[in-house]
């Protein structure tokens, strides 16, 4: 892992260094496809966002009333469905503007279906997207019947099946990549520098 982000650090730097002089872009970084790039940034920003949603599912279970569990299973339910959803309550944020984690799980898959990228990474690719998607449903679903519990421990059991299928999602980076999820696509993929994430 120290070894990747070196790698990206020092993309980035030859980067920015390359583009305040105006010279060619240094032969000795690979060049990735803007496809590829384009899935790197989305697994990226989903990777961050399942984060937050294993933290919001963990405070959910730990809740000490029912007025704080429904108030952490609906921000949770707001990050996998996003603005404009079923299920979407504007009144618990996020404020910033964002897409929800299945949208944005929908239209990578739908992304990875025609992008420019080898048959054989984009089956890799596609099969691991669905099953994340998947995984991503039912986590939503699972948030619902939190929500909709008229008991702490069995909301905490929802939430506990939400923190298993998110924890499934995300993965490990050592996951073999049939098994895995965002974090071992990211590792089979090239390494991409970051970019400025401000709308």
């Amino acid at each position: 892992m120290f070894v990747k982000n070196a790698l990206v650090g020092v993309a980035s730097v030859a980067l920015i260094a390359g583009g305040a002089v105006g010279a060619q872009p240094d032969p000795s970084i690979p060049q990735v496809h803007p496809d590829v790039a384009r899935i790197v940034l989305t697994l990226r920003t989903m990777g961050d966002r399942l984060l937050l949603s294993l933290h919001l599912a963990t405070m959910g279970v730990l809740a000490p009333t029912q007025l704080d569990q429904r108030l952490y299973a609906g921000q949770l339910l707001n990050y996998l469905v996003g603005p404009g959803a079923d299920g979407f309550d504007a009144r618990l944020g996020p404020e910033e503007r964002f897409t929800g984690l299945l949208p944005e799980a929908r239209s990578l898959t739908e992304f990875i279906a025609k992008a420019d990228v080898p048959p054989e990474v984009r089956d890799r690719l596609s099969s691991v997207a669905k099953r994340v998607l998947l995984l991503l449903a039912m986590a939503r679903d699972d948030a619902r019947q939190a929500l909709r519990a008229r008991r702490l421990d069995i909301g905490a059991d929802h939430l506990l099946r939400a923190f298993a299928y998110l924890h499934a999602a995300l993965g490990r980076d050592t996951d073999p990549v049939h098994l895995g999820g965002v974090l071992a696509l990211l590792r089979i993929l090239p390494p991409v520098p970051p970019t400025d994430r401000s709308p």
